[in-house]
């Protein structure tokens, strides 16, 4: 009875096989021609259907938590995330699903969470966040740096992903939980390279706004004034960050009607942006707040610049704020939002307070420090550009490998 058990079991399991070799033939036809396709296709959209076949055909050829079905799966998560990068919320939820499906089959397998586990992991983390713009949880964010911790990783890593993790943290979820890791990305920093560094400026311009934020303008105060030494005895180019530093001191002393100290800082931002005033002859500018970053234009590293035209009123103040030139209409909105709260030095004519029209400034947006210098987690890495290195690296490795240690 036995032996009938077993040769019954045997020509079973014969017989799947070669129910399965059809099916594995096609799988590898279709692996082939999403290997064409991803290389030679400028159109996402058939790739995405190769993938979404493999993804339904894997499982069934080679089991649910075979290596062939993980990267697959991977694959189609980039894929979804690359499409979903013009802000597509419905693709990034399939990316961030996906990337999710991923890492709970590893994690079963208790798949070594080494360099490269992280590496794949930060682009889920950055998935789930835009996919969940009103009830992300920190989690995501702080898992990724408990993964960074265990890998003993060099302080300078270290700093830029809890950089990394603040500035998402901020964005995605609240202020309160992301200032830890901007305060711990700041002791990093001041170990790796002391306080004269832009880094270590940058980081205390941060901290000093929300600290001013929150009411605390002695420390924040403080903080402003760390950052613009650490930015003045710097070797780097940080003259962005000089004028958002002083453009915010100058503002600040404005509002607690210390109008020497304002001016002195209002002076050195005219003195750093002297062709950035068109037509402004005459007039003395306290204060011009530099304007907020675009996502979007961040994450795909655009730069661009955005002419404005307004009103002085009597008090100084701008009004009638409208864009006449631009490179990109994705800066717009901004820039006349940082234009509206411009504040001049009052012109008088014939000894009256005067109104002054037509004044024009351009602003430009640039995205400070992009010199790759600070490892591959400084600031955000363009999302398309992380996705192709990461598909590109799961093509080149065979499926009877081992790719994931």
């Amino acid at each position: 009875m036995t032996i009938r058990f077993i040769i019954f079991t045997l020509l079973l399991a014969s017989q799947a096989m070669a129910d399965k070799a059809p099916k594995k033939a096609e799988f590898e036809q279709l692996y082939a021609k999403f290997n064409e396709l991803y290389a030679n296709s400028n159109d996402i959209d058939p790739v995405i259907i190769i993938a979404e076949k493999l993804y339904k055909l894997a499982p069934r050829v080679y089991g649910k938590k075979s290596e062939e079905y993980v990267i697959i799966i991977y694959n189609l998560a980039t894929l979804y995330d690359e499409k979903g990068g013009d802000g597509d919320n419905k693709n990034e939820k399939k990316a961030a699903d996906l990337y999710l499906k991923y890492f709970r089959i590893q994690n079963s397998k208790k798949v070594k969470k080494d360099q490269f586990y992280l590496d794949q992991y930060i682009p889920y983390m950055f998935a789930y966040y835009h996919s969940h713009p009103r009830y992300a949880k920190n989690s995501i964010a702080t898992n990724m740096l408990d993964i960074a911790y265990s890998l003993d990783l060099p302080n300078l890593d270290l700093a830029n992903l809890e950089y990394y993790a603040a500035a998402i943290i901020s964005e995605y979820v609240k202020i309160d939980y992301a200032i830890p890791h901007y305060e711990k990305a700041l002791l990093l920093y001041e170990k790796q390279f002391g306080q004269n560094h832009f880094k270590v400026g940058e980081l205390n311009l941060i901290l000093g706004k929300v600290d001013l934020g929150f009411q605390r303008t002695e420390m924040g105060i403080t903080r402003l004034l760390k950052a613009a030494n650490s930015f003045e005895q710097s070797e780097e180019d940080s003259e962005s960050l000089k004028i958002n530093t002083y453009s915010i001191l100058a503002q600040h002393y404005v509002n607690i009607n210390k109008i020497e100290e304002a001016t002195r800082y209002a002076k050195l931002v005219q003195k750093l942006t002297p062709d950035n005033i068109i037509n402004d002859d005459g007039i003395t500018p306290l204060t011009r707040v530099p304007p907020n970053y675009p996502k979007l234009a961040m994450e795909k590293g655009i730069s661009g610049f955005v002419t404005v035209v307004f009103t002085i009123n009597k008090d100084g103040q701008t009004k009638d704020v409208r864009a006449t030139e631009y490179s990109n209409e994705i800066f717009v909105n901004n820039a006349v939002k940082a234009a509206s709260k411009y504040i001049y030095s009052p012109l008088e004519k014939d000894g009256q307070p005067a109104e002054i029209r037509d004044v024009k400034v351009r602003i430009d947006f640039q995205i400070a420090g992009k010199n790759g210098q600070f490892g591959k987690y400084y600031n955000r890495i363009p999302r398309k550009i992380m996705n192709q290195l990461i598909l590109k690296q799961h093509m080149s490795t065979p499926f009877n490998g081992k790719p994931f240690n």
